[in-house]
């Protein structure tokens, strides 16, 4: 399991790269792979 899996966005499954900032915005410092 990816660390950033427990953050789920609004939609299931990984996020377009033009919203990775989501992740950005709920934990600064994290890296989407």
């Amino acid at each position: 399991n990816r660390p950033h899996d427990a953050l789920v966005p609004r939609r299931r499954g990984p996020p377009p790269q033009d919203n990775r900032s989501f992740y950005y915005v709920s934990k600064p410092g994290l890296e989407t792979d």
